[in-house]
C-alpha cells in the first residue's frame, strides 16, 4: 500500500498508524517490506541497535520484530511469531523510520507540530510525559489543524522549516507522567496536514523554570536535546554532520520556553 509518511511517499506492508492515504500515482520514495535482510556483522552495537555502516543496520525489539534499514530507503521487517500487529507498526513508527531519516542526514525531532486557526505554524517540544499530545488535544478542539504528533521531521526550504510526521493519530496519556497509560486518538481527516511551514516552536519546561526566549546556542541547544532516537546517531557516527542543519532551523525559529 502507498501512503504519506513524514511527508513523503512509503510503499509500506506494514500498516503504519497515523499515516496520511496516498492521492493520486507518486513514486514512493522509501519501502517498508516484511523479510529479513541476509547475515551480516555489526561493526557497532548498543542495547537494541546493530550497524554496520548507515547503509545497513537494524533495531530489535523483544516479542515484536527486527528492523533492518537497508541503503537508506528501506526497512525490512520480521515479526516475532504471534507479535500483535499494532505493536509491530507502533515500533514502525516511533523508531524504526526515524532512524532511517537519520540515516539519510534529515532531523528528527521529540516534539508535536500543528497549525492555528491562523495557519501558523507551531512545534511543542518536551520530555516523554510533559504533555505535548495533551496541548496537540486541546489545540484540535479550538480549530488547528494536526502535523505530527511524538516525532516530527524537519527540514529547510530556502528560508523557511518545514515540518511533517504521521498526523492521523494522537497517543493520549491519561495524565501527566511517564507511566499514564495511552490510548489512541483518531484525528477528523480534514484537519490533518501531509507538511507545513513552522514559524515558532514552544519548550515545555518543568515547575520552577521562568518562561523566556531561547535565542542563539540556547536555542540550537534545546533543539539538540529534543533531538527523536539520537542514539542512531552515535552509532552511525554522524552527531558532528547534524549540527550545522539542526543550528539553521534552530535560527530561523522564535523558540521559547513555556510551563504548561
Amino acid at each position: 500500500m502507498l501512503c504519506i509518511g513524514f511527508g513523503v511517499p512509503i510503499e509500506t506492508e506494514v500498516a503504519l498508524p497515523g499515516a496520511l492515504p496516498a492521492e493520486g500515482p507518486e513514486q514512493p520514495l522509501l519501502e517498508v517490506a516484511v523479510g529479513a535482510p541476509p547475515p551480516w556483522e555489526a561493526v557497532r552495537e548498543w542495547g537494541p541497535y546493530r550497524v554496520r555502516d548507515a547503509d545497513l543496520f537494524d533495531f530489535t525489539m523483544p516479542g515484536v520484530a527486527r528492523y533492518s534499514v537497508v541503503d537508506r530507503r528501506r526497512i525490512l521487517v520480521a515479526p516475532e511469531p504471534g507479535a500483535d500487529e499494532q505493536a509491530i507498526g507502533g515500533m514502525l513508527a516511533a523508531t524504526a523510520l526515524p532512524a532511517l531519516f537519520w540515516a539519510r542526514g534529515e532531523i528528527m525531532l521529540h516534539a508535536a507540530a500543528a497549525t492555528s486557526l491562523r495557519g501558523r505554524g507551531r512545534l511543542l517540544l518536551g520530555q516523554s510525559g510533559a504533555g505535548k499530545s495533551t496541548v496537540l488535544a486541546r489545540a484540535l478542539d479550538r480549530g488547528a489543524s494536526v502535523v505530527a504528533d511524538d516525532s516530527v521531521r524537519v527540514w529547510m526550504e530556502g528560508e523557511r522549516v518545514m515540518a511533517a510526521g504521521l498526523p492521523g493519530v494522537l497517543a493520549l496519556r491519561a495524565h501527566a507522567g511517564l507511566d499514564a497509560p495511552r490510548r489512541r486518538v483518531e484525528v477528523p481527516v480534514d484537519r490533518r496536514l501531509r507538511a507545513c511551514e513552522i514559524v515558532s516552536g514552544h519548550v515545555i519546561v518543568p515547575e520552577g523554570k521562568a518562561p523566556r526566549r531561547l535565542r542563539g546556542p540556547e536555542g540550537v541547544a534545546a533543539l539538540l536535546r529534543h533531538r527523536h532516537r539520537p542514539r542512531i546517531l552515535q552509532l552511525l557516527m554522524t552527531e558532528a554532520a547534524l549540527l550545522a542543519p539542526v543550528a539553521r532551523v534552530a535560527l530561523a525559529l522564535r523558540l521559547t520556553a513555556v510551563r504548561l
